[in-house]
């Protein structure tokens, strides 16, 4: 098993890891670092990974530290690869966040 860390090391926001393990690689969260003047242009920088690589993602809350970063995922990858995992309450909320960022009414 490998994990990697994209987010959240050495600060709160923007957690963000991949887990390689049995030919299956998934993230752990997906989401926008705040605060700061470069928060804006690390949220916009290319994703160290391959996103089209990535199986799905477990989502473990909708606060948008670890689900903002969801909708430039699935643009960059194909959209149905990218599903949330977690407690029914927080894909709910994430399914809503992703509807509203992805611009569905």
């Amino acid at each position: 098993m490998k994990l990697s860390f994209f987010g959240v090391a050495r600060e709160v926001t923007g957690s963000c890891f991949l887990v390689e393990a049995a030919n299956v690689r998934f993230l752990v969260d997906c989401g926008m670092v705040q605060g700061g003047r470069e928060a804006p242009t690390r949220n916009r920088r290319p994703f160290e990974f391959d996103p089209a690589s990535i199986d799905f993602v477990l989502l473990t809350h909708a606060h948008i530290d670890h689900s903002g970063l969801l909708p430039k995922l699935a643009r960059w990858s194909c959209p149905a690869s990218v599903d949330g995992f977690g407690l029914g309450s927080q894909v709910a909320l994430g399914n809503i966040l992703l509807s509203k960022l992805m611009g569905d009414k």
